[in-house]
């Protein structure tokens, strides 16, 4: 929205239907764990909260992703069991020639750096999976 991008009026008309009551919308908080504007991640959650509240969107509520070390703001995150496998499922549907942990992707990616904040790939693939 603060970007200027195409759909920005469709984001708002959304935000607009949950406020009058005839949707509900959530951000999702893994979009913190992205990629920001200028080729960084965030340093904390705190961050993408200012954000938010500078839009004048703090009050739609978030959706909580999956905890991951290294990734996840652990406030603002949900931790699952071993036996929890929808993840990895939709992971690999959408991604089915990209490893599904961290460990593989560097394993048999021979362009893996070893470094998570490093490796755009496997990190912009975890957060698409997030997104679902």
């Amino acid at each position: 929205m603060d970007l200027g991008r195409p759909n920005a009026a469709k984001v708002q008309e959304l935000i607009s239907a949950h406020r009058a009551g005839k949707a509900e919308v959530a951000f999702v908080a893994v979009s913190a764990s992205e990629r920001q504007p200028g080729d960084r991640y965030l340093d904390s959650f705190c961050e993408f909260a200012a954000r938010l509240k500078k839009l004048n969107v703090d009050d739609i509520p978030l959706l909580l992703g999956i905890a991951y070390f290294d990734i996840s703001y652990w406030d603002h995150a949900v931790f699952a069991d071993e036996e929890c496998d929808l993840e990895e499922r939709i992971h690999n549907v959408l991604f089915p020639t990209v490893a599904f942990n961290y460990s593989d992707f560097k394993r048999r990616t021979p362009e893996a750096t070893g470094d998570i904040l490093v490796d755009k790939k496997w990190r912009n693939r975890w957060c698409d999976r997030q997104m679902m």
